[in-house]
């Protein structure tokens, strides 16, 4: 009775600690189970979520070398006017969308309007102005701690020359019928395209997010205008200009901007 006691208690010890050793494995996998549950939950909804986009609103400085004013520096110093400048300094100000690991959104205008100056001629004045608006992509690649991106941009430039005589800057409204020497501005806007190559550098920003510089070296074409050179008026184009020499503002461009 003894031996049967004592092997019915041992059988029982044996079968509780087996059962303690079943419950402890299978709490063991429900824990890794519900581990990779949750972490496909994770990466499903980073998936839903889609890639990662951060924005930038970018100022700075561009400087412009002009390549296709030679015709019109021709006229101007013919008719006894100061010829413009082959170089400008302008500033800059767009928006940068950089989408994922590679892509980047780009919209950008740059002008030398308030920066520009009039020429002083023999007899008379002149003065260039340019505004260009453009869209584009890039491809970013990391090189570093730095990253390069190639880019190619669309859209249009407005392109103004005022005209006036050396030394006005006032005149008596009784004399605005009768001076035919008054200040002339003369319009085009071309269609633009753009080609750059950019060299960037991410910076922690206090708190959340980060900060962008980026120096970037571009070509703008002009292949074709939307509004032919003419007598600007507010409005418009008040009177179209037969023969004028072109406007537009094609050459290199360099930019540095923080965003």
């Amino acid at each position: 009775m003894k031996n049967l006691t004592f092997c019915l208690i041992t059988l029982l010890s044996i079968t509780l600690s087996a059962q303690e050793d079943i419950e402890q494995y299978l709490l063991t996998d429900s824990l890794e189970i519900q581990a990779l549950v949750e972490q496909n939950v994770l990466l499903d909804t980073e998936e839903e979520a889609g890639p990662k986009v951060t924005a930038f609103t970018n100022f700075g400085l561009v400087g412009k070398q002009f390549s296709n004013l030679d015709d019109l520096n021709a006229s101007l110093l013919s008719a006894g006017y100061g010829e413009i400048p082959s170089a400008s300094l302008g500033w800059t100000f767009g928006n940068s969308i950089d989408v994922g690991n590679h892509i980047t959104i780009v919209t950008s205008i740059f002008s030398n309007v308030f920066l520009n100056r009039f020429s002083e001629g023999v007899d008379n004045s002149s003065r260039y102005t340019y505004l260009s608006f453009l869209m584009g992509m890039a491809y970013r690649k990391d090189l570093g701690k730095f990253h390069l991106a190639p880019g190619l941009g669309l859209g249009f430039s407005q392109n103004y020359l005022t005209l006036k005589p050396n030394g006005l800057e006032e005149m008596d409204w009784d004399n605005l019928y009768l001076n035919n020497d008054l200040v002339v501005a003369v319009r085009q806007i071309d269609f633009a395209i753009s080609t750059d190559l950019s060299i960037g550098k991410y910076f922690p920003k206090k708190g959340a997010g980060k900060h962008l510089l980026n120096l970037k070296l571009g070509m703008v074409f002009h292949p074709f205008s939307f509004v032919k050179p003419g007598i600007y008026a507010g409005e418009g184009n008040a009177v179209k200009l037969n023969g004028a020499p072109s406007l537009n503002s094609t050459g290199f461009n360099l930019m540095l901007t923080w965003g």
